[in-house]
């Protein structure tokens, strides 16, 4: 069975402290794991870059809450996909921020976490993400 895969970019209407983008991955990921959601989020400097995963009508749902969340604005959908496995099956949400040395230069951004560089036609997934990490940082291609 082919799961859903979707990813957005978005930009909070302020900078989030530590604890509050605490608070937002603890309700996410019981959400998530209630509902059998997966995926990552990346927050840099104000902004978000997140990839869900799993079945509808329980991704739909939380794509819709999502949209409507104050607390960000511009929700950008990259890509509505389905893929025939997740990349992000043990993570109900895993978490990168900040922009270190090791995120900005490295073009295999997802190796950072758990090794989950996307495969055969997720392989868009990588350009996403590095064009992300690069816009944010300020740097050129």
């Amino acid at each position: 069975m082919a799961i859903r895969q979707v990813v957005y970019v978005s930009s909070g209407v302020r900078e989030f402290s530590d604890r509050e983008i605490a608070d937002l991955l603890d309700v996410a990921r019981r959400h998530n794991q209630a509902n059998g959601i997966t995926g990552v989020l990346f927050y840099v400097r104000g902004n978000f870059l997140q990839l869900l995963e799993g079945n509808d009508p329980a991704l739909s749902d939380t794509l819709s809450r999502i949209r409507k969340d104050a607390r960000h604005r511009g929700v950008l959908l990259l890509g509505d996909d389905e893929v025939a496995a997740r990349n992000f099956s043990d993570f109900q949400m895993a978490f990168r921020t900040g922009l270190d040395s090791s995120l900005v230069d490295r073009p295999d951004i997802l190796e950072l976490i758990e090794g989950r560089m996307p495969r055969g036609p997720n392989a868009k997934l990588g350009v996403l993400f590095e064009t992300f990490f690069r816009i944010n940082s300020g740097r050129s291609f």
